[in-house]
């Protein structure tokens, strides 16, 4: 019964079910608003979404249902070193924080390690 509740939550995953974020979108490109998103840049897009795939993993693992409503934000540092981001995440579920932390990325962004 898990690997079938993990296959189906693998399912969403794949199809793009990502519970949106509350910031709005805010970049516009010179070329025109082709994609109008609140990314800064493509590791702060992978920090949110491999962040929010564990966050939603873990609710599931915890409460055996999907959770409603689930908000991962990170905003990287002014002053970050190139390549070496440190971002500053807010996780928040439902309507209450769950998780407010320092993360800095140490390694190539793609990294499996």
């Amino acid at each position: 019964m898990q690997i079938i509740a993990l296959r189906g939550l693998i399912l969403l995953l794949l199809l793009g079910f990502h519970p949106k974020s509350k910031l709005e979108a805010q970049a516009v490109t010179s070329a025109g608003s082709h994609f109008k998103t609140h990314f800064q840049d493509e590791s702060q897009f992978i920090v949110e979404s491999i962040l929010t795939d564990i966050v939603e993993m873990a609710a599931y693992a915890k409460s055996n249902q999907f959770p409603a409503d689930i908000s991962v934000v990170a905003i990287e540092r002014k002053g970050s070193l190139f390549r070496m981001p440190t971002y500053d995440v807010d996780v928040v579920i439902g309507k209450s924080r769950a998780l407010q932390i320092e993360l800095q990325v140490k390694q190539p962004i793609w990294s499996p390690d």
